[in-house]
């Protein structure tokens, strides 16, 4: 899932802001559509629980996009020229998930688990980089987790660098949207939003939030995908250019 993806998926989390908006605002709309007024925790609750996994989704695909670009850069990068970590990162975290003998809870047949790991081998022989299982957000992406994926990317002090990046964005957005409160940490952010979705998902709880608390995290995580997206693209190439190939296009 790329940036401009990313941002398309939540559209339908917009829709649930917009749901609770009209609930609180006037609930008789709903009640002639046969709806109470007691979906308004649902529906804030169930938005937010959305944007955590669509942006889940987000950066694992930006970091697969982020190892591709070395695939794609002219000459091609292979394994072997990237950081130690990383390429450890490639080969370990891929050969565990091509020798599980159950995935997502259903047992695998030894004839797909072998053809995973030869598919694996094959790869390591070719000295390939290549992402698939490389990358794990443990269904966590939380501050120490988007903080894991780009330092192992080469990222030097990741949450420095995004919270420089985001605080100069946030400031713009709040000058086209003056209603959305301030945020002095884009990490501190993360983590309260993490708590709520923990909330919801473990425990089957609610949440005491409204319409503006979701168009907020809405637009929290679009600003920091934008964030990652841009620190990403550059790092991408800067280290392909300095291993004296030509970066392809971050589209």
């Amino acid at each position: 899932m790329d940036l401009n993806d990313f941002i398309d998926s939540l559209r339908p989390v917009r829709e649930l802001g917009t749901v609770a908006q009209i609930a609180a605002q006037d609930a008789r709309i709903l009640n002639r559509i046969g709806i109470g007024v007691d979906i308004l925790p649902t529906a804030t609750s169930g938005a937010i629980v959305l944007c955590v996994a669509r942006f889940e989704d987000y950066l694992k695909g930006a970091a697969e996009k982020f190892l591709d670009m070395y695939k794609r850069a002219q000459p091609q990068i292979l394994r072997s020229h990237l950081d130690p970590d990383l390429q450890l990162a490639i080969i370990h975290k891929n050969i565990s998930s091509a020798t599980q003998k159950n995935r997502h809870g259903t047992a695998r047949l030894p004839g797909e688990i072998k053809r995973n790991v030869e598919d694996v081998a094959r790869k390591i022989l070719a000295d390939e980089i290549w992402g698939d299982d490389a990358i794990s957000t443990q269904s966590n992406p939380g501050p120490e987790t988007v903080k894991e994926i780009l330092k192992l990317l080469g990222i030097a002090n990741p949450w420095a660098a995004l919270e420089a990046d985001f605080s100069q964005r946030w400031a713009a957005h709040l000058g086209n949207d003056p209603t959305h409160k301030s945020i002095p940490s884009a990490s501190n952010e993360l983590g309260s939003i993490l708590g709520w979705r923990n909330i919801c998902a473990h425990s089957s709880g609610t949440l005491p939030i409204g319409a503006q608390q979701v168009y907020e995290t809405i637009a929290f995580f679009e600003v920091l995908a934008t964030s990652i997206d841009s620190i990403l693209r550059d790092a991408s190439i800067t280290r392909i250019t300095s291993l004296s190939s030509t970066p392809a296009q971050w589209s």
